[in-house]
């Protein structure tokens, strides 16, 4: 039998892969979408979708959580797939009938209106295919969730163009989101060949939303947290400093939007697996901040060091405001990179309602500050805010998880301390390299900065962990076994 960390190796590039694949389809679909009509600047002033996409996590992680015998199961499953179908519901007659109309008051454009209102129905949509999708997560079987993944996004890009091109507008767009949720559910019962039992078990429904509740709040919370920002920008410093905000934000965030999302869809399942066996629960958790700190960690330092650089590069005048914003936001993606995991502890360990007291602090904290950082300092000051929020919601929910795995803060700091001094150093020293050797910023610049940036991270890490020698080594020695099987006789 496989351990977990074997089926974890087996499936890495898969996961990888599947998950690069889908991020760039999505980004291509919406920059062609936009060209076709001129709207590069407006849709460059929008958020970042994940920023507004409120997902069925509580019914996802309760699914995942509740793995016992196959009858148990599939009463869980028809109650689990009942309770999303529920919420979407709801979700789309508060959206339909009351909060579309006001999100479209607080932004002045009632334009905004019918749009929310029809969008708003994916979720009652994907409802039915989320238990699917979990099953999937929850056996570690992405090879499978390929097809419902990818093939949804290609059909949203089609259909989007060709509206696009027919004139529809916006419209080209959400009717392209439509499709993407149908097509995502119908495919996801293709592929999984599980079907509920048509019976509801009363015990097992309130056990699962004794459970669940929390984590179906929180999600709310944070979805509020996450967009609360944006609509303060928008409303009292207008449409333009939200521009810049949100493309500070997508920049600064890309460890956490790169990272997390491949890393929390496969860790859940496991520590629901490990809850029981507390040390390995410990080590899983701990090598795994290690391995995401390793990657995340550089990215964010780097991007502080060249902020300006990047701008410059890509338009001064037009995102010039940006820079200082990116270089505060990229410590809140540093921070929600490397804490990525934590949600994941609470919720294997059986401490969902965790996530609904940190999700209320940092929400009532965002709502005390964030008129004044946007009345007297703008963009600046609401990256700021978000910067600090993070940091300490970091060392919060160190805490907590603490209280779970029974381990100390100490071994945060053996983890991330080195990859932050080698970072800052190799960033420092790659800095005043292009200081001497370039003028000004180019893109030549820019590559030979992150060249020499992470050769000198790589090396100065590799000197210093064995572990990740002995790791590095037996990846080249694999590589060059399949090398040597593949080139001819």
């Amino acid at each position: 039998m496989k351990t977990l960390e074997q089926v974890v190796a087996q499936h890495r590039a898969e996961w990888a892969a599947r998950s690069r694949a889908q991020q760039q389809l999505e980004i291509e679909n919406n920059e062609t979408v936009a060209k076709l009509y001129g709207l590069e600047d407006e849709v460059s002033s929008h958020v970042p979708l994940e920023r507004v996409s409120l997902t069925s996590e509580g019914p996802e992680a309760m699914a995942a959580r509740f793995d016992r015998t196959s009858a148990y199961l599939r009463d869980a499953i028809f109650a689990t797939a009942d309770f999303p179908g529920v919420t979407g519901v709801l979700s789309c007659s508060a959206s339909g009938d009351c909060g579309a109309p006001l999100i479209a008051v607080f932004f002045n454009d009632p334009r905004i209106t019918p749009v929310v209102q029809v969008l708003a129905f994916t979720l009652l949509i994907r409802s039915p295919g989320t238990v699917h999708f979990v099953l999937l997560a929850k056996e570690l079987d992405f090879k499978r969730k390929v097809l419902p993944d990818v093939i949804p996004t290609v059909g949203y890009g089609i259909l989007a163009i060709v509206l696009g091109v027919l004139g529809f507008g916006v419209w080209a767009l959400v009717w392209g989101k439509i499709l993407e949720a149908i097509l995502g559910v119908i495919l996801v019962w293709l592929v999984v060949p599980y079907r509920p039992a048509f019976r509801f078990n009363t015990r097992i429904a309130r056990e699962m939303f004794n459970y669940g509740m929390h984590l179906v709040v929180s999600q709310i919370l944070i979805f509020a947290i996450t967009n609360v920002d944006d609509a303060f920008v928008g409303r009292m410093a207008g449409m333009a400093a939200l521009g810049v905000y949100g493309i500070a934000y997508l920049l600064a965030n890309i460890p956490a939007t790169q990272i997390t999302a491949l890393v929390n869809q496969v860790m859940f399942p496991a520590f629901a697996r490990l809850q029981d066996d507390l040390p390995y629960f410990r080590l899983t958790f701990f090598r795994t901040v290690r391995f995401v700190s390793l990657l995340s960690v550089p990215v964010a330092i780097l991007t502080i060091f060249f902020a300006a650089d990047f701008i410059h590069v890509l338009d001064p005048v037009k995102w010039g405001d940006a820079v200082l914003p990116i270089q505060l936001l990229a410590v809140y993606g540093l921070c929600r990179s490397v804490a990525a995991n934590m949600g994941n502890v609470f919720k294997g360990g059986g401490k969902p309602q965790w996530l609904t007291y940190i999700a209320l602090w940092r929400l009532v904290t965002m709502l005390i500050f964030l008129y004044p950082a946007v009345y007297y300092w703008g963009v600046v000051g609401v990256s700021a805010l978000s910067a600090i929020v993070a940091v300490v919601d970091w060392f919060i929910s160190a805490w907590l998880c603490n209280q779970v795995i029974g381990a100390s803060l100490r071994m945060y700091g053996r983890l991330l301390l080195p990859a932050l001094a080698f970072a800052i150093l190799s960033a420092a020293i790659t800095f005043g390299l292009r200081t001497l050797l370039f003028t000004e910023a180019s893109l030549l610049s820019l590559l030979f900065s992150g060249a020499v940036a992470m050769t000198l991270y790589a090396g100065l890490t590799l000197a210093a962990d064995s572990e990740l020698r002995s790791l590095a080594q037996r990846g080249l020695v694999q590589a060059q076994g399949l090398w040597n099987q593949r080139r001819p006789a």
